[in-house]
């Protein structure tokens, strides 16, 4: 594990993903965020004229792309599904766009668009190869899953007919979706070699989300001695389904939209009748209502949030639609930035001593989830000073240059230069596969003349993996 683990902080290179903090993006009336990369840093959604891919950290606003609504995106940003009308008959079909190809639409089953469209897109796999939704026979939905290799294929048709496949999970292990039951909708999953079942068909609800792995799926259902639906996450492999509950209680349905690739968040809504407001669920606080979250975090103010519709890998932004000039036909996208909502995985030790600019502060960035970015940056270093950074897997702290050394012993040392302004930062991706409470600590040591020994420490920092 050590290994890996080294090996993943060699590859360092700038980091520009922002300052972790709380903010709400909101965008014009006419437009929703259906979907964002795990790392969060990519939204796509609807626009007023087609839809939009935003890097919305970076850019200063998003792309507006004609001829068709983005639905789902690619881990990293560059595969998108959505729906455009088809070139031949009009009727609407799944698309699948990149800034290469453009769009491209994806067919039918049958050739049939009996039904007013040919086939409708819901969902995509990290890599970007699958996507999953609706098409027809006759006038009978059929879920499907296409790649470029086959093309469109229907999944096994299940219980009553009308099925959908909502979801995928990233690694295109699992689809989930619904299925007509004996009531209603019943929550319906499939396999990639497009074989299905229904947990119970008597059992009203469907499923909305996946999570990356394929391990747990979420949505809504009806639990018994329950008036209604309430949102739920699955396990995938005992089939044990812990029901979350809902926002508001009585006859609103709480739905599950979305969860986090460690489990700890999930987003969703609640709703009845014309009515919506989105919330987010921790194991620690339940269900929240964003609203109350922002407000809380000094962030509310005139846009009611209606829907959460996905989360980033570590949970720390939440994509979704709600009411962008305050009513009801005004609806608009917004991308909230919600650090606080799990633990902080980093902690700091202190130990720095000062220099010709302070103490030099050490920050850590990012989730630990596995597969997610992680930053470093430093600040109050003398303008280019050259910097040695230590990591370490133990500590055993001592008294050193007037400070406390805490990434004792190290077993990596990194050489770097500040900038101008005495700044320093770097990035890449956590680990997979590093048991829960892995540990490690880093710390700087500066070349600052100012003092009598030429150098400073930066406080200690420790990161635990959750």
């Amino acid at each position: 594990m050590r290994t890996l683990f080294t090996a993943a902080l060699l590859a360092v290179a700038p980091f520009t993903a922002g300052v972790a903090g709380q903010q709400l993006v909101t965008l014009p009336p006419g437009s929703w965020a259906n979907d964002i990369t795990p790392d969060g840093e990519v939204v796509v959604g609807t626009y007023s004229g087609g839809g939009f891919i935003w890097r919305w950290r970076t850019e200063p606003s998003p792309t507006v792309v004609p001829g068709g609504d983005m639905v789902a995106v690619s881990d990293d940003g560059t595969v998108v599904c959505g729906n455009m009308p088809d070139p031949v008959s009009g009727a609407e079909v799944a698309g699948r766009w990149t800034a290469s190809t453009g769009w491209e639409p994806l067919g039918s089953l049958l050739g049939d668009d009996g039904c007013g469209s040919l086939s409708h897109a819901y969902d995509i796999s990290g890599d970007g190869s699958t996507i999953v939704g609706l098409a027809w026979n006759g006038c009978s939905g059929r879920g499907f899953r296409w790649t470029e290799a086959t093309g469109m294929q229907e999944l096994m048709n299940l219980v009553n007919g009308n099925n959908r496949a909502s979801a995928i999970s990233g690694d295109g292990s699992l689809i989930g979706g619904f299925a007509q039951g004996d009531f209603d909708r019943t929550p319906a999953y499939w396999t990639p070699d497009t074989v299905g079942l229904t947990v119970d068909s008597s059992l009203v609800g469907e499923v909305h989300g996946i999570s990356h792995d394929g391990a747990t799926s979420v949505g809504g259902v009806k639990f018994p001695g329950v008036g209604e639906q309430r949102a739920f996450v699955r396990d995938t492999a005992t089939g044990q389904t812990q029901n979350l509950g809902n926002l508001n209680g009585g006859f609103w349905k709480g739905i599950a939209t979305d969860i986090s690739h460690d489990g700890q968040v999930v987003v969703g809504y609640d709703t009845i009748g014309l009515g919506r407001e989105a919330w987010v669920w921790t194991p620690a606080d339940g269900i929240v209502g964003l609203d109350t979250i922002l407000a809380d975090a000094g962030l509310g103010g005139g846009f009611p949030t209606w829907v959460c519709r996905a989360v980033s890998g570590d949970g720390t932004v939440v994509v979704g639609g709600g009411e962008g000039d305050g009513s009801v036909f005004g609806f608009g996208a917004f991308i909230a930035e919600l650090p606080d909502l799990v633990d902080d995985p980093w902690t700091d030790l202190g130990g720095g001593t000062a220099g010709a600019n302070g103490v030099p502060t050490l920050v850590g960035s990012g989730s630990l989830v596995g597969g997610t970015a992680v930053g470093l940056s430093l600040s109050g270093a003398p303008r280019d000073a050259l910097m040695v950074a230590w990591l370490a897997f133990d500590s055993q702290p001592f008294a050193a240059l007037g400070g406390t050394v805490h990434a004792a012993p190290f077993a990596q040392q990194f050489v770097f230069r500040a900038d101008g302004g005495g700044n320093f930062a770097a990035g890449t991706t956590w680990p997979t596969g590093l048991p829960a409470g892995t540990e490690a600590w880093f710390q700087f040591v500066v070349e600052d003349p100012s003092v009598i020994w030429g150098l400073t420490l930066s406080n200690g920092l420790k990161a635990t993996t959750p």
